[in-house]
């Protein structure tokens, strides 16, 4: 068993490993306790892989330079951050050493292993900012290199509420956030008529995603004006200053081809006087009329019977999008 001398303590007993050219530690594994010391105190490495939920990933990973760059931690373990301390099972660093995101849990969705198996043994956070506090079990958070947030991801079947520069909203999924704490973007519970300089638009996303967007439906300026909004309902019909028409929606595929439909929202956009669509097709907006629709989809993703936060139309039951 190979070991290594590194800035954090000695890594013993390791199972396989890999170098960068200079001869530095890239990543390893290891299958015996390991303490790493760091700022946010002594930490072990990933060594116990017989778990059926447990990720069989690299223990440790680290920069060129030596700094520490991801560790999957043995045990959740509670971590100091800037806003409390939070048990985590996976930590990633910036190269200045502070935590750049950090994982509650880390297991593997399998036949073996679920996600609702894995949603039942997370635990509630508490969460405090200038527009809300909130207790939500989060997937992961996400930092400034300063240690502010940059965003938390929610499990799909949280919700809460917290106020936005267009009031206070019911929110899925997540937020993201500026360096200053102030409301970058969020994703709202349902579909939610958002006031734009072309019309009332439909924001939201119809899919489920575990991961951090940092762009979701509703997406703000740091002045707190909007930015965008992603649309998985709204067709826009532009017709231009030469009388030209352009429409423009969103789609659905069936990408696999195995029933498993993914509808891909319109982005619309606003800067000035301008309206960008995709972040493609741009026009000026004193110059041009807009008309908005709500569309039906041709291809519909599967029913999930849960109507408040399905974009598709459907049999099962109605659903009101504006």
């Amino acid at each position: 068993m190979e070991s290594f001398t590194t800035e954090y303590g000695i890594l013993s007993n390791l199972t396989n490993y890999t170098l960068y050219e200079n001869g530095t530690l890239k990543d390893c594994t290891t299958n015996r306790p390991n303490i790493i010391k760091t700022k946010y105190g002594d930490l072990i490495p990933q060594y116990d892989y017989i778990d059926v939920r447990r990720k069989y990933i690299k223990s440790i990973s680290f920069f060129p330079n030596g700094k520490l760059s991801r560790i999957s931690l043995n045990e959740q373990t509670p971590i100091e951050t800037s806003i409390g301390i939070i048990k985590v099972e996976l930590i990633t660093f910036y190269p200045n050493g502070n935590i750049d995101r950090i994982f509650p849990l880390n297991g593997q969705l399998s036949g073996y292993w679920d996600e609702e198996q894995e949603y039942a043994l997370t635990k509630d956070i508490e969460f405090s900012f200038s527009f809300g506090n909130f207790i939500s079990k989060a997937t992961g958070i996400y930092f400034y290199e300063n240690g502010n947030v940059k965003g938390i991801s929610l499990w799909t079947n949280e919700r809460i509420e917290i106020n936005t520069p267009i009031g206070k909203q019911s929110v899925r999924l997540g937020i993201s956030l500026y360096e200053n704490g102030s409301i970058k973007a969020f994703e709202p519970s349902s579909p939610l008529s958002i006031s734009t300089p072309i019309g009332n638009i439909s924001a939201f996303d119809a899919n489920d995603y575990l991961f951090f967007k940092e762009c979701k439906s509703v997406n703000f300026y740091e002045s707190s004006t909007l930015e965008s909004v992603m649309t998985s309902k709204s067709k826009i019909t532009v017709v231009d200053s030469d009388k030209n028409v352009h429409v423009y929606e969103p789609r659905c595929y069936d990408d696999f081809d195995n029933e498993d439909f993914y509808i891909y929202p319109l982005k619309v956009s606003f800067l000035s006087n301008k309206v960008f669509f995709n972040d493609l097709d741009n026009f000026i907006i004193d110059e041009c009329t807009f008309t908005i629709d709500e569309l039906t989809l041709h291809s519909t993703p599967s029913c999930t019977h849960d109507c408040l936060t399905c974009g598709s139309s459907c049999s099962h039951g109605s659903i009101s999008i504006i």
